[in-house]
């Protein structure tokens, strides 16, 4: 089960980090434009995406991330395994906390709700997110 698990943790990491990279390069799916696209995924009514830096920068952690619950399935690292352990405990557990602060979100910070972020906050990416802390919970 655990290998199980972290293959489909991985894999949606990876996915999510190639999507940040697709972002950085300019792309705009799924909305029509970069100025929209902010909409879908910042929650806000700003009319451009983040820098392309920051963009790769959470990439890259998303790559990382991806690597460590395949390397704790499949193979011996150079981090101890409490390390290993530790590591993907604090993963999950950022997963898990931006999945439910998702649900809480407008209550904290109150927002237009013909956002498109507001709608899509609560039918994906906070269920996405706590998916993945469940998926990294059960690689361990």
């Amino acid at each position: 089960m655990n290998l199980l698990a972290a293959s489909v943790a991985s894999a949606t990491l990876v996915l999510l980090g190639a999507l940040h990279v697709y972002w950085a390069s300019g792309g705009a799916w799924p909305a029509r434009d970069p100025g929209a696209l902010a909409t879908y995924v910042l929650g806000s009514n700003r009319d451009r995406m983040p820098p392309r830096l920051l963009t790769l920068s959470i990439a890259l952690v998303l790559f990382a991330f991806a690597s460590l619950p395949l390397a704790h399935a499949l193979a011996p690292t150079p981090l101890s395994p409490r390390a290993m352990v530790a590591a993907l405990y604090a993963v999950a557990a950022v997963f898990a906390l931006r999945g439910l602060a998702g649900f809480f979100e407008q209550r904290i910070q109150p927002s237009p709700t013909h956002w498109p972020y507001v709608r899509l906050n609560k039918q994906l990416y906070s269920p996405l997110c706590l998916a993945l802390a469940v998926l990294l919970y059960a690689s361990i």
